[in-house]
């Protein structure tokens, strides 16, 4: 209820309990009028808390829009996923048959995840088994739909109320998995990059900038080296068009050459100059959990503190308070507790590996639900909406760095926009060496 009233709405609102679990069990009242709001879900779950038979139905277009008649931002219906499509006025009494509350806890929640014990080869909950993927919804923020349909019954019923004011903004981060190209650690990495240049890519220019970057290296010089350079160039981008970018930084300490975590250490000069270019440059850093710390309170909270303990000890003014998860690694039943007990105060690892979207079902901040413990956390979740290697792995989407990677990028920036809400974006310096590439990464960020 805090997150729909106070956090969506900015209303203020006083909620009392009763045993009355009917089918409009949900009740708004003032000023002598009410609205009754069917109670589906949590009627259901109550007894059957993260069970099969809690899960919606499939979803149907919500007839009760048509004869509601009120306003909603776009035309889109809301599917009708729990409750019925009753919509009657009794006096001063309304009564909605769309389960409006549960709906939006469910993919606030991300309930579903606990329910559907599916996972891909990184142990991630994939778009295809979603509620929203199996039934093309992917691409809609489905709880600000919920959300339009509450603020207009409640507008309707009390006009004299009036909204929290938002404005559309492009969220914008990297996560540093490659500081600099690893083929610099040594002259077997090395070789792997020269003969990927020369034979697959076909690159002569590429394979003689990275002989030239493992000797620079050697000396502490990275002018040569790509990724460290598109870092610089990302802020640059962005800068110009007004925006603010958060770098994520892996901090496990002592990770070997071929660990998943990346080759760079946070103690090497050349991660200190980054940082402390990125802070006086104004932008912000944040911490990358490593593959395994998501579900290891200690571990996340090693990681927090080797990296404030970075900028502390080179006097950098910077306290770091958000993350996101390598790989974007997440178990619903353990990371949000894990990262709201280490003290991290925001999070954006709720977006799909395989797919751009809503997986939250919004584009606004909120705060977490512990939903093994049933009780609100005060972690913040910014929603990834749209990542890079999403689009452009052939494992996932697969688009390429053309016209159609823009257009979806697009009609997701376009649904944001529409509901005044956060574009938030994750893209890795590691994948703007192309120049194509680069031409979508600068159309993505443009407001």
């Amino acid at each position: 209820m805090d997150v729909v009233f106070r956090q969506f709405l900015g209303l203020d609102y006083h909620l009392v309990f009763s045993d009355d679990l009917s089918p409009h069990g949900i009740r708004i009242e003032m000023e002598g009028s009410s609205i009754h709001v069917n109670s589906e879900f949590f009627e259901r779950a109550e007894s059957r808390w993260l069970g099969q038979s809690s899960m919606p139905r499939p979803a149907v277009e919500w007839k009760g829009a048509i004869l509601g008649g009120f306003g909603r931002r776009g035309t889109v219906s809301p599917p009708l996923i729990f409750g019925t499509n009753r919509f009657e006025k009794q006096g001063n009494s309304l009564f909605v048959g769309i389960d409006l509350f549960g709906s939006m806890f469910f993919f606030l929640s991300r309930y579903e995840e606990l329910v559907n014990p599916a996972r891909d080869a990184h142990g991630r909950f994939s778009a295809r088994e979603s509620y929203a993927g199996n039934n093309s919804l992917l691409l809609r923020p489905l709880v600000n739909e919920y959300l339009e349909v509450l603020w207009g019954l409640l507008s309707t019923t009390w006009p004299m109320l009036s909204r929290r004011n938002r404005e559309f903004r492009t969220i914008v981060s990297v996560d540093v998995d490659y500081l600099y190209s690893c083929s610099t650690k040594s002259i077997k990495r090395l070789f792997m990059e020269v003969g990927r240049d020369l034979l697959r890519d076909k690159h002569v220019r590429r394979a003689v900038r990275a002989l030239f970057n493992y000797v620079a290296a050697k000396k502490g010089q990275y002018k040569f080296d790509q990724y460290l350079s598109l870092l610089y160039w990302i802020m640059d981008v962005n800068e110009a068009e007004g925006n603010s970018v958060q770098y994520n930084f892996i901090a496990k300490k002592d990770g070997g050459l071929l660990d998943i975590n990346g080759c760079y250490s946070l103690g090497e000069s050349v991660a200190v100059r980054v940082i402390g270019d990125i802070i006086s440059r104004g932008h912000s850093i944040g911490l990358h959990c490593s593959y395994y710390s998501p579900y290891d309170v200690d571990a996340v909270s090693q990681e927090l503190g080797n990296l404030q303990a970075v900028i502390s000890h080179n006097n950098l003014d910077f306290v770091v308070s958000s993350c996101r998860c390598h790989y974007l690694r997440w178990d619903g039943k353990i990371t949000p507790r894990v990262l709201d007990a280490a003290g991290l105060k925001f999070d954006s690892t709720l977006g799909y590996a395989d797919s751009v979207g809503f997986r939250a079902g919004t584009c606004y901040e909120y705060t977490m639900y512990d939903l093994a413990g049933r009780r609100s956390l005060d972690l913040i979740e910014s929603p990834l909406l749209v990542m890079d290697t999403s689009l452009f792995d052939k494992s996932y989407l697969g688009l390429g760095y053309g016209d159609r990677a823009v257009e979806l990028i697009e009609v997701i920036k376009n649904t944001v926009r529409r509901y005044s809400g956060d574009f938030t974006i994750l893209w890795h310096n590691s994948n703007l060496v192309e120049q194509n590439a680069r031409r979508v990464y600068r159309k993505a960020i443009r407001s």
